[in-house]
Formats: structure tokens, C-alpha cells, sequence
């Protein structure tokens, strides 16, 4: 990573961080020194837990997509996607700009041998897969009563997700459709010139796939439970998923400004607490507390990934577009 854009990175994980202090204490009225006291009342075993479920995320998003590959007919093997993938994620943090991870998602692929339309295809068939399992999510919360204001923000947040996601693998059935993608897709730069010649996904593979889909927002969501469950006992796991998994949606849609959206994720996590009737000061807490696990847990592999792979083979695909 170039000195330039790690500090580009640095300022804007600052910038994050610091803006959600102070919107979280001026203007959601958090109390920081309670919040303090709520860190100094967690105990270890409590943390280390949340630490060790966090940490099999990658492995799970990997698995996901190594699945959806084979569901395509691609046989890419596990170590390469698992390095594609941990490099990709690892561009988040690296990265601060909305679309990167999918862009640098297809360019890995393509550049280990994979058909450019068989590695976007695979890329928006695990994002559906995602937005799919999110609606599911939504249902449950309607059937445990969590259908405030904040859930139907959520309900058109997931419409959309899903149905870009839906568009993009039937673009080969209409060229009218193929032609309003790539200019809503302009961020992702070429991927409109593959949305052709989609197949239909063996099922087996994608049921599975579906299944680690599922164990990875189970991950999530356990992660942030166990921390929030301890400081708010009132916390259901109904509020855990909200909001330490669906609200994520709502970034699919809007730009990240900042690495892996640190301090504007918590900040609407912290405002949503609000809505559903949590104590502020614990969720404060407990958000930090998880983004902090997440980077202990999470970021190391991902970097690991990606200047073990990923640095060398996007510098390659970079290389190669500018002497075309």
C-alpha cells in the first residue's frame, strides 16, 4: 500500500472516529465517562468469547464464495479464493471508497483464470445470497414485533439491495436492462461490460452456500450479543441482529467515506439504540468494544491476505489495463 493512500486511510478512520465521538456526545447525549465505567464492568471471558466467534467471519465469507464459484462450474481452489477474498475485505480498511471490494473482487478473479462474466456473476450471486438472508431477517423481526420506523427504513434498504443484485444476474435476458446497469453501476467502472450470458447456479452448492451465509451473520450477531447483553440486559436477540448485522444493508447503499465505515456505522447504530428503547451509554460502549474486537480479530488476517496475495496480483491487473 502506497504511503499516500495509507494516509488517506489513517485520516479518514480519524475523521470517522472522531465525528462519531462527537455526534454520539453533543448531539445523541452520551455520557462518556458512564460509558467508561460500562468498559471497566465487562468481564474478560466475556470479550475473549466475542473475540473467537468474531474471528471465524473471513473463513465463513470465504467458504461463501468458494461455493458460489463451484456453483458456476468455476473449480477455482480454496487457498486462492480464500486469499482473493481476505485480500478484498482487507481493501475496506484500505481502501475508503464504496464499490472497491467488488471491483478488486472480479480483477482477482479473472486474473487467476476465471470467464470476467462467470466472476461478476459469482461476485452479485453472493451478494444476493446476503440480501436474501437479510430479508429473512427482516421477517423475524415483524414476527418478534420489531416493525418500528427503523425497520422500514431497513425493508426498502434490502427492496433495493435486492433487486440490483436480482437485475444484475438477469441482465442476459434483456439488453434494456443491460443498458440502465451500466450507468447505475458507473462506480464499478467495467463490470457493466460483463453483465452477459448468465447461467443458472447448480442449486447444491448454493444451498450450502446459503447455509454459511447464514453461520457468518450468526457470528455477527452472537459477537455483538454478548457484549450488549451484559451491559443492557434488556437486549434481545432481535436488537443484536438489527443492529450489529441488518443496519450493514443500509452502507450497501450509501458511499463509505471512511475504512470499513468506522464511526458512521456506529453512529447510526448508536441513533437506532435510541429508537428501540436501549440505554445509550452501554450501546456506545459496546459498539466501540466491537469494532475494536473486529479489528484484533478480523484485520490481521485480512492484511495478512492481502500482502501475502492480493497487493501483488491487483498490482499485476493494474499493470497489465495501463500498457493496453
Amino acid at each position: 500500500m502506497a504511503r499516500p493512500q495509507r494516509a488517506v486511510a489513517i485520516l479518514a478512520a480519524t475523521t470517522g472516529v472522531v465525528l462519531f465521538v462527537v455526534i454520539s456526545k453533543y448531539v445523541l447525549d452520551v455520557d462518556l465517562g458512564t460509558s467508561l465505567a460500562y468498559l471497566g464492568e465487562l468481564p474478560v471471558v466475556v470479550v475473549v468469547l466475542a473475540l473467537l466467534a468474531r474471528s471465524a467471519s473471513p473463513a465463513l465469507h470465504s467458504t461463501q464464495l468458494f461455493l458460489t464459484l463451484r456453483s458456476l462450474g468455476v473449480k477455482l481452489g480454496f487457498r486462492r479464493v480464500l486469499l482473493g477474498t481476505y485480500s478484498t475485505l482487507a481493501l475496506e480498511y484500505l481502501v475508503p471508497i464504496g464499490g472497491a471490494t467488488e471491483v478488486s473482487r472480479v480483477a482477482i478473479f479473472v486474473s487467476e483464470g476465471v470467464p470476467p462474466t462467470k466472476a461478476v456473476e459469482s461476485v452479485f450471486l453472493h451478494r444476493l445470497l446476503h440480501s436474501t438472508t437479510a430479508t429473512v431477517e427482516l421477517a423475524i423481526l415483524f414476527l418478534v414485533g420489531k416493525s418500528g420506523a427503523v425497520t422500514w427504513v431497513l425493508v426498502t434498504a434490502v427492496s433495493a439491495v435486492n433487486a440490483l443484485n436480482i437485475a444484475v444476474l438477469l441482465s442476459s435476458r434483456s439488453r434494456r436492462v443491460r443498458e440502465v446497469l451500466s450507468g447505475a453501476l458507473s462506480r464499478l467502472g467495467t463490470l457493466s461490460d460483463y453483465l452477459v450470458h448468465v447461467e443458472p447456479p447448480r442449486p447444491t452448492y448454493i444451498a450450502v452456500a446459503a447455509i454459511a451465509v447464514g453461520l457468518e451473520k450468526v457470528v455477527s450477531v452472537v459477537s455483538g450479543y454478548l457484549i450488549l447483553k451484559y451491559l443492557e440486559p434488556s437486549t434481545g436477540l432481535a436488537d443484536s441482529m438489527l443492529l450489529f448485522d441488518l443496519l450493514l444493508v443500509i452502507f450497501w447503499l450509501l458511499p463509505i467515506v471512511t475504512p470499513a465505515g468506522v464511526g458512521q456505522v456506529e453512529a447510526v447504530q448508536v441513533a437506532t439504540s435510541l429508537v428501540i428503547g436501549l440505554e445509550r451509554n452501554a450501546v456506545f460502549t459496546a459498539v466501540v468494544l466491537y469494532r475494536i474486537i473486529t479489528i484484533i480479530s478480523v484485520l490481521p488476517q485480512l492484511l495478512a491476505g492481502f500482502f501475502m496475495y492480493g497487493a501483488s496480483r491487483l498490482s499485476e491487473v493494474v499493470s497489465k489495463n495501463r500498457f493496453k
